[in-house]
């Protein structure tokens, strides 16, 4: 069975992320074959991180409009804000990039397993 990690709200996968990393800690204490926690631990953080991107990107867009705005009566603030802007769509590449190095490493363990 499939766990619907994506249809689940934030409260409830951050529990089950913390359930996971419980159930991969006593399987490596154990000496127990850790790839299925791993995989389901980094499913769940992913999704985590992928609203996390979304939320930031939302923040950077409604900015963005407002500084759009700004920008005609004072230049000066609009380019603070500009600048905070661009950290949070940093933030978001970070975000992103964690996601992809996350995904491509259990992709890359599980194939070395096979």
């Amino acid at each position: 069975m499939t766990t619907p990690y994506a249809s689940m709200n934030t409260p409830e996968l951050v529990a089950l992320r913390g359930r996971l990393a419980s159930s991969y800690v006593e399987a490596h204490r154990d000496g127990q074959d850790t790839e299925v926690h791993t995989t389901r631990l980094v499913a769940a953080d992913s999704v985590l991180t992928a609203r996390e991107a979304v939320h930031v990107l939302s923040r950077a867009q409604q900015a963005a409009r407002w500084v759009e705005a700004l920008a005609e009566h004072a230049p000066h603030r609009a380019a603070t804000y500009a600048a905070e802007i661009e950290r949070a769509a940093e933030a978001a590449l970070s975000h992103a990039a964690t996601l992809r190095e996350q995904c491509a490493a259990v992709t890359a363990e599980g194939e070395q397993k096979r």
